[in-house]
């Protein structure tokens, strides 16, 4: 929230990058909205880190004295925390189907609400995919997840974005 003062301020939150350097620079980022006595409530939470470390930082979410974890697939192994409001996938993951599971980790809980979130970069809407073979299609997703160049053509179609899902939930940007 734009104005944490306090730790409960803060929902319990999960958030998934495709790399721990990208989840490096989200918890700097996410630091730089709190305030710095905030700071500590948002931790990493991946596979480089030792079983120690993340036996201690899952049981600190768990009581609530960590409210952030920026983390990758460890997180989601063998956990059942009933109380994560948010979760949040940062790019988009290599499969849909780790999406599903990441975003079934949010409000567990009986009687919970809870929200996940999908935030894809511009550049997902604006190729046109139709043409291309299931393993071309495989590369070319493949190729942007890594950052590699690719050989897929950008869509030429003025409304491609729109019509494929870019502004879902935007009826304000519809309407333009």
């Amino acid at each position: 929230p734009p104005h944490a003062r306090t730790i409960t301020d803060i929902p319990k939150t999960w958030i998934y990058a495709n790399s721990i350097n990208i989840g490096a620079e989200i918890i700097n980022y996410i630091r730089t909205l709190l305030p710095e006595s905030l700071h500590g409530t948002v931790r990493p939470y991946n596979a480089a880190h030792g079983v120690a470390y993340r036996d201690e930082v899952m049981a600190q979410f768990k009581s609530g004295d960590l409210r952030v974890l920026v983390c990758m697939d460890a997180a989601g192994m063998g956990c059942n925390i009933p109380d994560i409001d948010v979760v949040v996938q940062w790019k988009l993951p290599t499969k849909l189907s780790s999406f599903v599971q990441r975003a079934g980790r949010a409000a567990r809980g009986a009687d919970r609400t809870g929200l996940a979130i999908l935030l894809v970069e511009p550049a997902a809407y604006t190729l046109d995919l139709g043409n291309l073979s299931t393993s071309d299609k495989d590369k070319s997703v493949n190729a942007r997840m890594s950052g590699k160049k690719h050989g897929y053509k950008k869509a030429t179609h003025k409304n491609y974005a729109r019509d494929h899902g870019r502004f879902r939930g935007c009826a304000s940007q519809l309407d333009t």
